[in-house]
């Protein structure tokens, strides 16, 4: 619950946080991540949640279309 609260403010904000304590890639595939905030525009996102046994969930959160996405020139 709290993540998805999170992520809802990451959306309105137009601020996506950074993973807390990355130092380096640790795969070999080329993938995004980072440990500094960065301010991004986003219209949607993908919460995920795991379980045990099987009991997995997922939700798509999307800002209203009557609301423009945050501008990203915040500094």
């Amino acid at each position: 619950m709290i993540e998805t609260i999170i992520s809802l403010h990451q959306l309105r904000e137009g601020i996506l946080f950074g993973t807390y304590g990355y130092e380096s890639l640790g795969v070999p595939m080329p993938i995004e991540v980072s440990a500094a905030h960065r301010h991004l525009s986003m219209q949607h996102c993908i919460k995920t949640a795991s379980g045990f046994g099987g009991c997995n969930a997922a939700i798509v959160l999307s800002l209203p279309q009557h609301l423009p996405a945050p501008a990203t020139d915040k500094e």
